[in-house]
């Protein structure tokens, strides 16, 4: 289980350029059913947006500041956040909440290392949208609406072709609202970390067969074809298409990296692909609808040759959606000449969910676990992997 800082009451999205900001920050898991029943420190920064000062590219970012310690008797109290110092008419200023203390570097500390050991043992930090500061202030303004959140992961810098390796920033926005289709799940973040994991580290030649051959299919040199089913917000299909990404040329056959997902997931799904445009080298993440209950597949699917791999993740949480899912993952699974590795990361929620393997053997595929992620305790993020079994 992870714990994610966030905005019970969000800020406005304009405010005056004095006095404070009024929030109800909130510390919960993804399904915002159990709040922290730890203390937790928290503290605010502000990040400028625009107009950035000249010769600058990244936001200028304050020192993280104290201003609470949220505890479950205070869970809901409104809080109010001073100003930027030196905040100027027409300014636009994002404000972050972290669990860092002071002397770390805020930028660091609000971005979310997924090659961390411990990740998740800390509530996740988060950044508002800008705020535009204006001389009416916030009287009648509207809340926002997202949020987002920024994960680091391994990639290769631009044009490098030695394997050097370097840190990517990817920003994912997510809604405020409770939208299954449009916020950040455990399950994504434990799968993501886990491919992180299995890129840093390659194993001994010989060691694994299942391993080194899921490594093959997810990192190997060679153009790859991989499907996002229920992609969400894009994070495993970005997070896996930036740490594959390295140069080729304009004649060579480039990686397929399909993040498919409803209809009404897909404009946030663009949006989170096109905001981490810069670290994709061999191929951009394409968005696609796919839904379940549909019997025919896209063309952008129908006319490939099958799959390098599947991924999933928080897929399994909807028992009645189970057949639907069931059939779509088989027809994928047995598109083309290829056999795909099949990689799920699943939270526990009810153990009727469970049936989902009994469903799949069914169908003639084996599941097996490799690995998990703890998070902040409770239950894990599982990782299982999936093939074919039976043609």
């Amino acid at each position: 289980m992870f714990f994610y800082i966030s905005f019970l009451r969000p800020p406005p999205v304009q405010a005056g350029p004095y006095g404070t900001v009024s929030i109800t920050p909130q510390i919960s898991n993804d399904l915002r059913t159990d709040t922290l029943d730890t203390p937790q420190d928290l503290y605010y920064a502000w990040a400028l947006h625009a107009p950035l000062p000249r010769n600058t590219k990244a936001p200028l970012v304050t020192k993280a500041v104290k201003f609470t310690t949220l505890r479950p008797a205070s869970a809901y109290k409104a809080l109010d956040i001073p100003v930027p110092n030196g905040v100027r008419e027409g300014q636009y200023w994002r404000l972050v909440l972290t669990g860092a203390p002071p002397g770390n570097d805020t930028g660091t500390a609000a971005a979310i290392a997924l090659g961390a050991r411990d990740v998740g043992r800390t509530p996740f930090a988060v950044m508002s949208m800008p705020i535009a500061f204006i001389g009416r202030g916030s009287k009648g303004a509207a809340k926002q609406e997202m949020i987002e959140r920024t994960f680091l992961v391994p990639c290769r810098p631009d044009g490098d072709d030695q394997g050097t390796k370097a840190l990517a920033a990817l920003s994912f926005r997510e809604s405020t609202a409770f939208d299954l289709d449009k916020k950040i799940w455990d399950s994504g973040i434990g799968l993501s970390a886990w491919l992180v994991h299995l890129f840093e580290n390659p194993g001994v030649p010989g060691g694994n067969l299942e391993r080194e051959r899921l490594r093959d299919a997810l990192f190997a040199e060679a153009p790859r074809t991989i499907l996002d089913l229920g992609a969400g917000i894009g994070m495993a299909a970005i997070a896996l298409s930036v740490m594959r990404s390295r140069p080729v040329s304009s004649e060579e056959e480039k990686d397929r990296v399909l993040a498919t997902d409803v209809e009404s997931a897909v404009p946030l799904l663009e949006r989170n692909i096109a905001a981490s445009s810069g670290y994709y080298q061999s191929a951009t993440p394409e968005a696609l609808v796919l839904d379940w209950d549909d019997e025919e597949f896209p063309d952008a699917i129908k006319n490939l040759d099958g799959f390098d791999a599947i991924l999933m993740a928080d897929v399994a949480y909807n028992v009645s959606s189970f057949p639907s899912l069931t059939r779509t993952l088989n027809k994928l699974a047995r598109l083309g000449s290829k056999s795909p590795a099949i990689l799920l990361g699943y939270k526990e929620r009810d153990p009727s969910e469970r049936t989902f393997w009994g469903m799949m053997a069914a169908l003639g595929f084996k599941f097996d676990k490799i690995g998990e992620r703890a998070g902040a305790g409770g239950e894990p993020v599982e990782i299982w992997l999936g093939r074919v079994c039976e043609v």
